[in-house]
């Protein structure tokens, strides 16, 4: 079994050329998905090592792929993870230095999965119960991070209130954020027809479902009042498609 270490001066002498790779911390509310290694039963963040002449988002979008099956994720760069003490030291020898990028995506529902050779189970595992896991010691970094990011996302979050207002041809829902900025999503009027056209959520609160939660009150608002949705921003369509049990307010 590999040894990992964090601290240059504790590992042994590096004999191998540097490694490269990419790590995907994919989020589903407050739980996040790991999986569960064939090859010595711990439990990991999805990723692995780049190939030749591939990028870190490539690298991220093709070991998620191999691994549980999930494409199209909008994967996001959040950290280079380059400390020089990161060197795993093997069993045939080989003594490893390890530099890997971290990328998140945030789902919104729970989605199929497909369990590659490589593991032996796919789970969301809630974030306050990661500490109760064997984890492999070489994402403990990865760990700590998310960890900190969780509760720093918590801290700056707003607790929404969501509003609505109209006239006889446009509307929205919006949410204040605070500091004079608002998440949005407007939609144009035809009869009893909602042509929503536009979300909007500043970058620095981008990736804290607060979109999916505006669509949440647009679809809860449709229902209440006799409404149709007629999606033609991108984000909604997405939305519109992942919540079939949406389709009693979708407008054919």
């Amino acid at each position: 079994m590999a040894e990992f270490f964090e601290r240059l001066e504790d590992a042994p002498p590096i004999n191998q050329p540097l490694a490269l790779g990419s790590v995907c911390a994919v989020f589903l509310k407050d739980h996040v998905l790991l999986e569960r290694r064939s090859d010595n039963g711990q439990w990991s963040f999805l990723g692995g090592k780049a190939d030749d002449g591939e990028t870190p988002l490539e690298c991220a979008a093709r070991e998620l792929e191999e691994e549980t099956g999930l494409i199209g994720l909008d994967l996001k760069f959040v950290k280079l993870f380059d400390n020089p003490g990161s060197i795993g030291a093997y069993d045939d020898g080989n003594v490893v230095q390890t530099h890997f990028s971290l990328f998140t995506a945030q789902l919104d529902h729970e989605p199929q999965l497909r369990i590659s050779e490589e593991s032996l189970e796919l789970r969301f595992v809630s974030i306050s119960e990661l500490h109760k896991l064997s984890i492999v010691a070489s994402h403990n970094p990865i760990l700590r991070w998310i960890e900190e990011y969780t509760l720093e996302t918590k801290r700056m979050t707003p607790e929404l209130n969501i509003q609505f207002e109209e006239n006889d041809q446009r509307g929205r829902f919006f949410a204040d954020l605070g500091d004079g900025q608002q998440a949005e999503m407007t939609f144009i009027r035809h009869g009893d027809i909602m042509v929503v056209d536009h979300t909007g959520v500043p970058k620095p609160f981008e990736g804290r479902g607060i979109a999916a939660k505006l669509v949440v009150a647009g679809v809860e608002f449709a229902r209440e009042i006799g409404r149709k949705i007629r999606p033609v921003c991108p984000y909604v369509v997405v939305q519109f498609k992942r919540h079939k049990e949406w389709a009693d307010v979708l407008a054919a």
